[in-house]
């Protein structure tokens, strides 16, 4: 995935909430929601046709000419929202959000191609298909909520059964082997990899995405920069690339991984690994709301890091011979799990801890912060 630049500071997008995301309706607004589909639909088909045997990897050239249709490219009052946010008379609940937009729907993409293929691109008939099941599951679901934000029509995204209808052309509904992913592992000689049987995180994956969307456009806001030197800062950041529950970074695993690491990108003598406790602090105090990491990219989930919890919770390496240290689990063949928590990136507020996640291999990444 590619971003605009490298930063070193916090960039906080500070909401200012009105009503639920849910109960506003707009034109305007159901315009930016279709606006993000599109770009969303238009990266996965890149990443699709990337994976696809006998296709070039490069996604470069196509990702270009998705991103220029949504922010302009070179004349930004050509791009999706610039034209709702132009027009006479329009309903727009929020302006200049282009921004955190487009860096939204980057992070959901990448979080949804990791999740399918982990690591350098592995050209394969099913892990294209499982990234075109994606993007038709976060399509409808977009849907969904584009028509509850039109005015006149019911506020409910599941109005009618929208919502249900769209999961269960994903999953399979009350018949999990009809689900897309399922019935792609299924078929005879399919060229499948690891991770296999990865259907429900992976929507859990466009759940979160969908409601991090709808949270970017639903609130009047201001951006503002906040350097790491301000004095009292309990979160400094987060480090990029997320990372699997076996924490790695240059070349190094686990908790010392993450100390020099946050040491290098956010210099301070007393920086370490931020705990969940951490996190709620950080909630309290507003801090996670538009967080990104060190690469610009939206934090969507974070690893929740407890020393309370036991240690089967904190991805220990718990391997025969193994180091017995808290997230350096690199198998996937043992009791060691980890916990995390996801997100809303807009509204700045954690869901709830969520426990039995994969550490490697069959898991989901998610991010490390950087604490004082």
């Amino acid at each position: 995935m590619t971003t605009r630049s490298i930063v070193t500071a916090l960039v906080a997008l500070m909401l200012v909430w009105g009503a639920p995301a849910s109960a506003q309706q707009a034109k305007c607004l159901a315009g930016k929601t279709k606006c993000m589909s599109k770009k969303a639909g238009g990266l996965l088909k890149c990443e699709a046709t990337a994976e696809t045997p006998g296709k070039p990897t490069d996604t470069t050239s196509c990702r270009n000419k998705v991103v220029g249709k949504f922010d302009g490219g070179v004349d930004p009052a050509k791009g999706c929202f610039a034209k709702l946010e132009n027009k006479s008379g329009n309903d727009c609940i929020t302006t200049g959000d282009t921004g955190p937009a487009e860096d939204a729907v980057d992070s959901c993409v990448a979080s949804f191609v990791e999740a399918i293929d982990p690591g350098a691109t592995d050209q394969t008939k099913c892990g294209a298909g499982k990234k075109k099941c994606v993007s038709k599951y976060l399509k409808a679901l977009l849907k969904c909520r584009a028509l509850s934000q039109t005015p006149g029509k019911s506020t409910d995204p599941n109005a009618n059964g929208c919502v249900d209808k769209a999961q269960a052309k994903y999953n399979g509904g009350a018949d999990p082997t009809k689900g897309c992913f399922a019935k792609l592992e299924a078929k005879n000689g399919n060229d499948c990899m690891t991770p296999t049987g990865n259907s429900g995180p992976v929507q859990g994956l466009v759940e979160n995405c969908d409601d991090n969307l709808a949270a970017v456009v639903t609130s009047a806001s201001t951006s503002t920069t906040t350097t790491t030197t301000l004095p009292g800062i309990l979160l400094h950041g987060a480090l990029a690339p997320p990372t699997l529950g076996r924490f790695n970074y240059n070349s190094t695993i686990g908790i010392p991984a993450v100390n020099a690491a946050c040491l290098s990108q956010f210099p301070s003598a007393t920086l370490h690994p931020c705990t969940y406790a951490e996190l709620q602090t950080a909630q309290a105090n507003g801090d996670l709301v538009g967080l990104k990491d060190t690469q610009n990219t939206a934090v969507t989930s974070f690893w929740a890091i407890d020393n309370a919890q036991p240690p089967l919770s904190q991805c220990q390496d718990d391997n025969a011979g193994g180091s017995l240290q808290n997230w350096e689990y690199g198998t996937a063949h043992t009791a060691s799990r980890g916990q995390k928590v996801a997100l809303n990136n807009g509204a700045g507020t954690l869901g709830s801890l969520q426990s039995g996640e994969f550490c490697s291999i069959f898991g989901t990444v998610s991010w490390v912060g950087c604490c004082q």
